[in-house]
Parts: C-alpha cells; structure tokens; sequence
C-alpha cells in the first residue's frame, strides 16, 4: 500500500478509458451469450479482502452456456475500507469461469474458478493526483453452492492494490 501513497503520477482518463473498455466488453459477453440461448439469472454478493482489508457489496450476472456445466460470472462489486490515516472506496469489475461439478444425488456444488479483473481504488481525503489506481488481475480459486447460497475463496495476483486474497459469499436467485 505504501506506493500508492507515495506515488502522484497516474492519469485519471487513463483509469477512466480502462474501466470504459472493460465495461463494454463486459456488456458485449452478457449480450452475446443471451443471444446464443444461454441460460441467465443474476444474484447478490458480499465479502471481504485482505491486502488490502476492505469489505464489499455487489451482484452478479449468471450464465449458463447450453450443454455444458460452466458458469460465466461477471459481477460489479464496490467496497470500502482503511489503510493508514485514509478511507478508500474500491471498484472492481470481473469476469470469472466456473466449472460446476455435482456430487450425485447432492444439493451442492464445487468448481474451481478462474477469472480476470478491473480493480479500481481511490482513497478519500487526499490531495494531488496519485490518490488513485486501476490494476488488472487474475483470480485463481475455489467455491461451492449449496441451493442458490455460494461461498468463494479466490486468490489474486495483480499489481497493487489489487486484493491478494477474496472471500465472497452471495445469493443466486
């Protein structure tokens, strides 16, 4: 966290051209796979992450591409947190695969995930123009759903301040 502190160099167009871009071709897959006849529901989600430590609030699309057992997932997610004497507000963007696996006869499932994401993070009360970042990262982890209620653990790797570690638990209606 300490470079984002030090560092007054970044260009905000620059972060607002890269979430622009993201969303679009975010809502390019949503429309593309209900085009296609994939089945899709949506949900809410919450969790928290670590490095940094904030807490979230989101929700998520769901798709269902015909014939096979993976799970699309975009989801928009905005948190809030602190890190040394400043409060930062966070906004990130993904797109993560699940391939569900169903125990026979079972209400649950387990999948892996593998995802990418949009982090944007902001921290309040701070002059000049480093008080900002916009990091890509991977996600690399695993989950289960037990009747519509989910429960993920995803690590990240991504510049900072991209979250090493995400716990997600959510609602799939």
């Amino acid at each position: 966290m300490t470079s984002i502190l030090q560092t007054k160099t970044r260009h905000s167009s620059n972060r607002a051209s890269k979430f622009v871009i993201a969303a679009a071709l975010s809502l390019l897959v949503v429309g593309l796979a209900a085009s296609a006849g994939a089945n899709v529901t949506g949900g809410l989600r919450a969790g928290i992450t670590d490095d940094p430590d904030s807490g979230f609030l989101g929700g998520h699309l769901v798709l269902y591409p015909g014939g096979v057992p993976l799970r699309i997932e975009p989801s928009l997610e905005l948190g809030f947190g602190d890190v040394g004497p400043y409060d930062f507000f966070t906004l990130r963007l993904t797109g993560n695969f699940k391939y569900m696996f169903k125990p026979a006869r079972q209400p649950i499932y387990l999948y892996p995930i593998l995802g990418l994401s949009m982090y944007y993070f902001k921290l309040e009360d701070c002059d000049g123009d480093g008080c900002s970042e916009t990091e890509m990262g991977i996600n690399i982890g695993m989950g289960v759903q037990l009747w519509g209620f989910m429960f993920d653990l995803a690590f990240g790797a991504g510049g900072e301040p991209y979250p090493d570690f995400t716990f997600t638990f959510g609602y799939t209606f």
